[in-house]
Protein backbone atom coordinates (compact mmCIF):
# COMPACT_ATOMS: atom_id res chain seq x y z
CA UNK A 1 0.00 0.00 0.00
CA UNK A 2 2.83 2.38 0.91
CA UNK A 3 4.47 1.79 -2.50
CA UNK A 4 1.23 2.49 -4.35
CA UNK A 5 0.71 5.78 -2.54
CA UNK A 6 4.21 6.94 -3.43
CA UNK A 7 3.75 6.08 -7.10
CA UNK A 8 0.40 7.86 -7.23
CA UNK A 9 1.82 11.00 -5.59
CA UNK A 10 4.78 11.06 -7.96
CA UNK A 11 2.61 10.70 -11.02
CA UNK A 12 0.37 13.57 -9.84
CA UNK A 13 3.38 15.80 -9.26
CA UNK A 14 4.52 15.25 -12.85
CA UNK A 15 1.10 16.05 -14.35
CA UNK A 16 1.42 19.23 -16.46
CA UNK A 17 -2.34 19.90 -16.57
CA UNK A 18 -4.70 21.18 -13.89
CA UNK A 19 -8.36 22.10 -13.91
CA UNK A 20 -11.52 20.21 -14.84
CA UNK A 21 -10.78 19.89 -18.58
CA UNK A 22 -14.05 18.94 -20.23
CA UNK A 23 -16.86 20.39 -18.10
CA UNK A 24 -19.60 18.53 -19.97
CA UNK A 25 -19.89 15.49 -22.22
CA UNK A 26 -18.57 16.40 -25.63
CA UNK A 27 -21.72 15.25 -27.40
CA UNK A 28 -23.85 17.37 -25.04
CA UNK A 29 -21.59 20.39 -25.58
CA UNK A 30 -21.81 20.05 -29.35
CA UNK A 31 -18.36 18.57 -30.02
CA UNK A 32 -17.21 15.36 -31.62
CA UNK A 33 -16.00 12.71 -29.20
CA UNK A 34 -12.26 13.00 -28.57
CA UNK A 35 -12.04 16.79 -29.08
CA UNK A 36 -11.30 17.55 -25.42
CA UNK A 37 -8.74 14.74 -25.29
CA UNK A 38 -6.96 16.32 -28.28
CA UNK A 39 -6.93 19.69 -26.52
CA UNK A 40 -5.41 18.02 -23.45
CA UNK A 41 -2.72 16.49 -25.65
CA UNK A 42 -1.86 19.84 -27.26
CA UNK A 43 -1.51 21.55 -23.88
CA UNK A 44 0.53 18.67 -22.50
CA UNK A 45 2.86 18.94 -25.51
CA UNK A 46 3.13 22.69 -24.96
CA UNK A 47 4.37 21.98 -21.45
CA UNK A 48 6.83 19.23 -22.36
CA UNK A 49 8.06 20.28 -25.82
CA UNK A 50 8.10 24.10 -25.87
CA UNK A 51 9.58 26.93 -23.84
CA UNK A 52 6.16 28.45 -23.12
CA UNK A 53 6.16 28.74 -19.30
CA UNK A 54 2.44 28.13 -18.86
CA UNK A 55 -1.07 29.16 -19.70
CA UNK A 56 -4.80 28.59 -19.46
CA UNK A 57 -7.33 27.61 -22.15
CA UNK A 58 -11.04 28.36 -21.72
CA UNK A 59 -13.77 27.34 -24.20
CA UNK A 60 -17.43 28.41 -24.16
CA UNK A 61 -20.27 27.11 -26.33
CA UNK A 62 -23.62 28.92 -26.48
CA UNK A 63 -22.80 30.88 -23.35
CA UNK A 64 -21.78 27.83 -21.30
CA UNK A 65 -18.22 26.93 -20.19
CA UNK A 66 -17.36 23.53 -21.68
CA UNK A 67 -13.57 23.26 -21.29
CA UNK A 68 -11.07 24.80 -18.84
CA UNK A 69 -7.46 23.72 -18.43
CA UNK A 70 -4.21 25.17 -17.07
CA UNK A 71 -0.75 23.91 -18.01
CA UNK A 72 2.85 24.48 -17.04
CA UNK A 73 3.60 27.14 -14.43
CA UNK A 74 0.06 28.54 -14.40
CA UNK A 75 -1.16 28.75 -10.81
CA UNK A 76 -4.46 27.08 -11.52
CA UNK A 77 -7.23 27.91 -13.98
CA UNK A 78 -7.88 31.28 -12.28
CA UNK A 79 -4.33 32.54 -12.93
CA UNK A 80 -4.14 36.12 -14.21
CA UNK A 81 -2.25 37.18 -17.32
CA UNK A 82 -1.45 40.40 -19.12
CA UNK A 83 -3.93 40.12 -22.00
CA UNK A 84 -1.88 42.39 -24.28
CA UNK A 85 -3.85 43.48 -27.34
CA UNK A 86 -6.90 41.48 -26.29
CA UNK A 87 -7.51 44.69 -24.33
CA UNK A 88 -8.60 46.30 -27.62
CA UNK A 89 -11.80 44.27 -28.19
CA UNK A 90 -12.36 44.00 -24.44
CA UNK A 91 -12.08 47.64 -23.37
CA UNK A 92 -12.43 49.56 -26.66
CA UNK A 93 -16.15 48.95 -27.32
CA UNK A 94 -17.01 49.33 -23.62
CA UNK A 95 -15.26 52.72 -23.58
CA UNK A 96 -17.15 53.61 -26.77
CA UNK A 97 -20.45 52.94 -25.03
CA UNK A 98 -19.42 55.14 -22.10
CA UNK A 99 -18.63 57.98 -24.51
CA UNK A 100 -21.94 57.42 -26.30
CA UNK A 101 -23.76 57.66 -22.98
CA UNK A 102 -22.25 61.11 -22.49
CA UNK A 103 -22.89 62.25 -26.08
CA UNK A 104 -19.14 62.42 -26.79
CA UNK A 105 -18.83 59.65 -29.39
CA UNK A 106 -17.49 61.00 -32.70
CA UNK A 107 -16.77 59.80 -36.22
CA UNK A 108 -13.08 59.97 -35.36
CA UNK A 109 -13.62 57.70 -32.36
CA UNK A 110 -15.41 55.19 -34.60
CA UNK A 111 -12.51 55.24 -37.07
CA UNK A 112 -10.11 54.47 -34.21
CA UNK A 113 -12.18 51.53 -33.00
CA UNK A 114 -12.27 50.07 -36.52
CA UNK A 115 -8.54 50.68 -37.19
CA UNK A 116 -9.28 53.15 -39.98
CA UNK A 117 -7.24 56.19 -38.94
CA UNK A 118 -4.26 55.49 -41.16
CA UNK A 119 -1.98 56.48 -38.29
CA UNK A 120 1.45 54.93 -38.00
CA UNK A 121 2.67 54.27 -34.46
CA UNK A 122 6.14 55.76 -34.78
CA UNK A 123 5.28 58.66 -37.04
CA UNK A 124 2.19 59.87 -35.23
CA UNK A 125 2.43 58.99 -31.56
CA UNK A 126 6.08 59.17 -30.56
CA UNK A 127 6.11 62.99 -30.39
CA UNK A 128 2.95 62.95 -28.26
CA UNK A 129 4.36 60.26 -25.99
CA UNK A 130 7.61 62.16 -25.50
CA UNK A 131 5.67 65.32 -24.67
CA UNK A 132 3.43 63.42 -22.26
CA UNK A 133 6.36 62.83 -19.93
CA UNK A 134 6.54 66.60 -19.31
CA UNK A 135 2.81 67.36 -19.26
CA UNK A 136 0.50 67.01 -16.33
CA UNK A 137 -2.53 64.75 -16.77
CA UNK A 138 -4.90 67.44 -18.05
CA UNK A 139 -2.50 68.83 -20.63
CA UNK A 140 -1.78 65.32 -21.90
CA UNK A 141 -5.47 64.58 -22.34
CA UNK A 142 -6.06 67.84 -24.15
CA UNK A 143 -3.13 67.11 -26.45
CA UNK A 144 -4.64 63.72 -27.22
CA UNK A 145 -8.05 65.21 -27.92
CA UNK A 146 -6.52 67.80 -30.27
CA UNK A 147 -4.87 64.98 -32.18
CA UNK A 148 -8.15 63.04 -32.20
CA UNK A 149 -9.92 65.97 -33.88
CA UNK A 150 -7.27 66.22 -36.61
CA UNK A 151 -8.03 62.81 -38.10
CA UNK A 152 -8.96 63.25 -41.75
CA UNK A 153 -11.67 61.11 -43.35
CA UNK A 154 -9.75 57.85 -43.85
CA UNK A 155 -9.50 55.49 -46.79
CA UNK A 156 -12.30 53.12 -45.80
CA UNK A 157 -10.65 50.26 -47.67
CA UNK A 158 -7.52 50.25 -45.50
CA UNK A 159 -7.00 48.53 -42.13
CA UNK A 160 -4.27 50.14 -39.99
CA UNK A 161 -3.42 48.27 -36.80
CA UNK A 162 -2.15 51.00 -34.50
CA UNK A 163 -1.64 51.36 -30.78
CA UNK A 164 -1.25 55.08 -31.42
CA UNK A 165 -4.90 55.70 -32.19
CA UNK A 166 -6.11 53.60 -29.28
CA UNK A 167 -3.86 55.54 -26.92
CA UNK A 168 -5.33 58.83 -28.12
CA UNK A 169 -8.87 57.44 -27.70
CA UNK A 170 -7.84 56.49 -24.15
CA UNK A 171 -6.94 60.11 -23.45
CA UNK A 172 -10.29 61.36 -24.77
CA UNK A 173 -12.16 58.72 -22.79
CA UNK A 174 -10.32 59.51 -19.56
CA UNK A 175 -10.96 63.24 -20.05
CA UNK A 176 -14.74 62.62 -20.00
CA UNK A 177 -14.89 60.62 -16.74
CA UNK A 178 -13.78 61.09 -13.16
CA UNK A 179 -12.87 57.42 -12.61
CA UNK A 180 -12.10 56.03 -16.10
CA UNK A 181 -10.32 52.83 -15.03
CA UNK A 182 -12.91 51.97 -12.39
CA UNK A 183 -15.81 52.63 -14.80
CA UNK A 184 -14.31 50.29 -17.40
CA UNK A 185 -13.49 47.61 -14.84
CA UNK A 186 -17.01 47.68 -13.38
CA UNK A 187 -18.61 47.30 -16.80
CA UNK A 188 -16.22 44.58 -17.93
CA UNK A 189 -16.62 42.62 -14.71
CA UNK A 190 -20.40 42.91 -14.95
CA UNK A 191 -20.50 41.50 -18.47
CA UNK A 192 -17.98 38.74 -17.71
CA UNK A 193 -19.65 37.86 -14.41
CA UNK A 194 -16.18 37.81 -12.87
CA UNK A 195 -13.94 40.13 -10.84
CA UNK A 196 -10.81 38.64 -12.42
CA UNK A 197 -10.33 41.45 -14.93
CA UNK A 198 -8.76 44.87 -14.25
CA UNK A 199 -6.04 47.32 -15.26
CA UNK A 200 -2.42 47.51 -14.14
CA UNK A 201 -0.90 48.79 -11.86
CA UNK A 202 -1.72 47.30 -8.51
CA UNK A 203 -2.87 44.08 -10.13
CA UNK A 204 -0.92 42.05 -7.63
CA UNK A 205 -3.21 43.25 -4.85
CA UNK A 206 -6.49 44.39 -6.36
CA UNK A 207 -7.35 42.57 -9.59
CA UNK A 208 -9.19 39.87 -7.67
CA UNK A 209 -10.56 41.40 -4.46
CA UNK A 210 -11.04 37.95 -2.96
CA UNK A 211 -7.27 37.48 -3.13
CA UNK A 212 -7.56 34.03 -4.68
CA UNK A 213 -5.02 34.73 -7.41
CA UNK A 214 -1.93 36.92 -7.50
CA UNK A 215 -0.95 38.33 -10.89
CA UNK A 216 2.60 39.01 -9.76
CA UNK A 217 3.29 35.31 -9.25
CA UNK A 218 2.35 34.66 -12.87
CA UNK A 219 3.84 37.69 -14.58
CA UNK A 220 7.06 38.10 -12.62
CA UNK A 221 7.67 41.66 -13.60
CA UNK A 222 6.36 44.77 -15.26
CA UNK A 223 4.10 44.74 -18.33
CA UNK A 224 5.92 44.45 -21.64
CA UNK A 225 4.28 47.64 -22.91
CA UNK A 226 5.93 50.83 -21.54
CA UNK A 227 3.18 52.97 -23.09
CA UNK A 228 0.49 51.17 -21.10
CA UNK A 229 2.61 51.41 -17.96
CA UNK A 230 3.11 55.16 -18.42
CA UNK A 231 -0.55 55.89 -19.12
CA UNK A 232 -1.82 54.03 -16.07
CA UNK A 233 0.87 54.62 -13.46
CA UNK A 234 1.67 58.26 -14.35
CA UNK A 235 -1.67 59.61 -15.53
CA UNK A 236 -4.27 57.17 -14.20
CA UNK A 237 -5.57 56.61 -17.73
CA UNK A 238 -6.71 53.11 -18.76
CA UNK A 239 -4.83 52.20 -21.98
CA UNK A 240 -7.39 50.77 -24.38
CA UNK A 241 -4.70 49.07 -26.47
CA UNK A 242 -3.17 46.84 -23.76
CA UNK A 243 -2.75 46.47 -20.03
CA UNK A 244 -5.73 44.48 -18.83
CA UNK A 245 -4.95 41.61 -16.46
CA UNK A 246 -7.49 38.80 -16.49
CA UNK A 247 -8.13 35.10 -16.22
CA UNK A 248 -8.87 33.14 -19.39
CA UNK A 249 -12.29 32.21 -18.07
CA UNK A 250 -13.19 35.85 -17.39
CA UNK A 251 -12.22 36.87 -20.94
CA UNK A 252 -14.08 33.94 -22.51
CA UNK A 253 -17.08 34.60 -20.29
CA UNK A 254 -17.14 38.23 -21.41
CA UNK A 255 -17.35 37.39 -25.11
CA UNK A 256 -19.72 34.49 -24.52
CA UNK A 257 -22.01 36.96 -22.74
CA UNK A 258 -21.78 39.40 -25.63
CA UNK A 259 -22.82 36.64 -28.05
CA UNK A 260 -25.94 35.84 -25.99
CA UNK A 261 -28.82 36.24 -28.50
CA UNK A 262 -31.33 36.65 -25.68
CA UNK A 263 -29.80 39.92 -24.48
CA UNK A 264 -31.20 43.05 -26.14
CA UNK A 265 -29.49 45.64 -23.94
CA UNK A 266 -25.85 46.54 -23.31
CA UNK A 267 -24.52 43.20 -24.55
CA UNK A 268 -26.53 43.42 -27.77
CA UNK A 269 -25.02 46.84 -28.43
CA UNK A 270 -21.53 45.43 -27.82
CA UNK A 271 -22.32 42.49 -30.10
CA UNK A 272 -23.16 44.83 -32.95
CA UNK A 273 -19.99 46.87 -32.38
CA UNK A 274 -17.72 43.85 -32.13
CA UNK A 275 -19.14 41.60 -34.83
CA UNK A 276 -21.38 43.80 -37.00
CA UNK A 277 -20.67 45.88 -40.08
CA UNK A 278 -18.11 43.46 -41.52
CA UNK A 279 -16.35 44.80 -44.62
CA UNK A 280 -13.50 43.56 -46.79
CA UNK A 281 -10.38 45.66 -46.46
CA UNK A 282 -6.67 45.73 -47.23
CA UNK A 283 -4.08 45.53 -44.45
CA UNK A 284 -1.83 48.59 -44.62
CA UNK A 285 1.22 46.55 -43.61
CA UNK A 286 1.02 43.29 -45.55
CA UNK A 287 -1.43 44.32 -48.26
CA UNK A 288 -3.48 41.15 -47.63
CA UNK A 289 -7.26 41.19 -47.81
CA UNK A 290 -9.11 40.93 -44.50
CA UNK A 291 -12.68 41.00 -43.29
CA UNK A 292 -12.98 43.50 -40.44
CA UNK A 293 -15.89 44.36 -38.14
CA UNK A 294 -16.80 47.87 -37.01
CA UNK A 295 -15.20 47.03 -33.68
CA UNK A 296 -11.87 46.22 -35.34
CA UNK A 297 -12.01 42.43 -34.97
CA UNK A 298 -10.43 40.64 -37.92
CA UNK A 299 -11.72 37.65 -39.82
CA UNK A 300 -8.66 36.53 -41.80
CA UNK A 301 -8.72 34.66 -45.09
CA UNK A 302 -5.59 32.54 -44.66
CA UNK A 303 -3.61 30.36 -42.27
CA UNK A 304 -2.97 30.01 -39.43
CA UNK A 305 -6.15 31.58 -38.03
CA UNK A 306 -8.59 30.51 -40.74
CA UNK A 307 -9.00 26.74 -40.34
CA UNK A 308 -10.30 24.66 -43.22
CA UNK A 309 -14.00 25.23 -43.78
CA UNK A 310 -14.21 28.43 -41.68
CA UNK A 311 -16.20 31.19 -43.38
CA UNK A 312 -14.64 34.69 -43.36
CA UNK A 313 -16.91 37.14 -41.62
CA UNK A 314 -18.32 34.37 -39.40
CA UNK A 315 -15.29 33.99 -37.14
CA UNK A 316 -12.91 36.55 -35.64
CA UNK A 317 -9.40 36.49 -34.20
CA UNK A 318 -7.43 38.76 -31.88
CA UNK A 319 -3.95 37.98 -30.60
CA UNK A 320 -1.78 39.64 -27.98
CA UNK A 321 1.98 40.00 -27.91
CA UNK A 322 2.21 38.47 -24.44
CA UNK A 323 1.00 35.17 -25.91
CA UNK A 324 -2.79 35.48 -25.93
CA UNK A 325 -5.49 34.35 -28.32
CA UNK A 326 -9.19 35.18 -28.71
CA UNK A 327 -11.06 33.11 -31.32
CA UNK A 328 -14.81 33.62 -31.78
CA UNK A 329 -17.09 31.67 -34.12
CA UNK A 330 -20.28 33.75 -34.25
CA UNK A 331 -22.07 31.20 -36.43
CA UNK A 332 -21.77 28.47 -33.79
CA UNK A 333 -21.65 30.71 -30.70
CA UNK A 334 -18.17 29.42 -29.85
CA UNK A 335 -15.49 31.27 -27.88
CA UNK A 336 -11.94 30.09 -27.18
CA UNK A 337 -9.40 32.06 -25.12
CA UNK A 338 -5.79 31.02 -24.59
CA UNK A 339 -3.73 33.18 -22.20
CA UNK A 340 -0.02 32.45 -21.72
CA UNK A 341 3.16 34.23 -20.66
CA UNK A 342 5.09 33.10 -23.75
CA UNK A 343 6.65 36.56 -24.12
CA UNK A 344 8.68 35.97 -20.93
CA UNK A 345 10.80 33.40 -22.75
CA UNK A 346 10.50 34.77 -26.28
CA UNK A 347 8.47 31.71 -27.33
CA UNK A 348 6.40 33.62 -29.85
CA UNK A 349 6.66 31.14 -32.71
CA UNK A 350 6.01 28.19 -30.42
CA UNK A 351 2.97 29.97 -29.02
CA UNK A 352 1.74 30.79 -32.51
CA UNK A 353 1.94 27.11 -33.51
CA UNK A 354 0.14 26.05 -30.31
CA UNK A 355 -2.63 28.63 -30.74
CA UNK A 356 -3.16 27.74 -34.41
CA UNK A 357 -3.40 24.03 -33.54
CA UNK A 358 -5.93 24.74 -30.78
CA UNK A 359 -8.05 26.73 -33.25
CA UNK A 360 -7.88 23.86 -35.73
CA UNK A 361 -8.89 21.23 -33.14
CA UNK A 362 -11.79 23.28 -31.78
CA UNK A 363 -13.12 24.20 -35.21
CA UNK A 364 -12.85 20.63 -36.50
CA UNK A 365 -14.49 19.20 -33.40
CA UNK A 366 -17.40 21.63 -33.12
CA UNK A 367 -20.56 20.20 -34.66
Amino acid sequence: MFFLVLVFAASCARSPLTGPGGMAREETAGFERGTFRLLDERLREAHTRTSIPGGVLSVYREGTPVYLRAFGTAQGVNALYDTGSLTKPLAGPVAAMALEDRGEWTEQSAWILAHRTGWDDEEHFEPLLEAAVYFDRRDTQEAGERRLRTIEPPDQDVYTYSNTAYAVLSLAFAHSLDRPAEVLEERLQGIAGSEAIAFHPGAQSRVVPSGRTRAGAVLRGRPYDPLADLMVSRFGIPPLHSGLFASADAVAGHFAGVLDPGDDGERAHLREMLFGGVTERRDSGSGRRLYVSEGGLVSPTGRPWAPEGARPGRFFVQTGYTGCLLWVDTERSLVAVLLTNASLTGAHEEWRSLAAEIVRVIHAGAQ
